[in-house]
């Protein structure tokens, strides 16, 4: 069962890759190591790691950095990051300022930029909610979740450490 399972899911995510193909997506990047592998400074701290994907379309000048998701049902980009609560992740608004600040990725890019959003690639039980969910306006929310990210690593310089939110 969990064999066919997987081949479902993947056949749909072929199919999903092929209509975004069609739509110009390229992909510059899979399993990109941030900073060409070297990591990227913010506020005098290394960040190191890698983000799953980074596509481009040279019609739209757009670049999407994406994140897969396995899981029983598709995931929405913004309700995953912030809630009622206020902010309880901070990955993709990370991978946002990280590839502003990545030269390495950026001169990859085979044209010019006029914007940049982050999403998931989902790859959900129920295939039909197979594709791309992009957290269209990310650029709302980047200068708190900038801030966020710099206190945060102000507090680990300090050795204060806090636990993960409630959604």
């Amino acid at each position: 069962i969990q064999e066919y399972s997987l081949m479902q899911r993947l056949k749909k995510a072929a199919e999903k890759e092929s209509e975004l193909r069609n739509e110009g997506w390229r992909t510059v990047a899979a399993e990109y190591r941030l900073g060409s592998g070297n990591g990227i400074e913010i506020d005098g701290m290394t960040v190191t790691g890698h983000v799953d994907r980074i596509d481009y379309n040279p019609v739209s000048k757009k670049i999407r950095v994406l994140d897969y998701k396995t899981s029983e049902s598709e995931k929405n980009p913004r309700a995953e990051h912030v809630g009622r609560n206020g902010w309880y992740d901070l990955q993709l608004p990370l991978y946002r300022l990280l590839f502003e600040k990545d030269e390495g990725i950026k001169s990859r890019i085979p044209g010019d930029i006029s914007s940049i959003t982050c999403g998931y690639f989902n790859l959900p039980k129920a295939v039909s909610k197979t594709g791309v969910s992009e957290w269209e306006d990310i650029d709302k929310d980047m200068n708190e979740a900038e801030k966020i990210i710099k206190d945060t690593i102000s507090s680990i310089r300090k050795n204060i450490f806090w636990t993960k939110k409630k959604k």
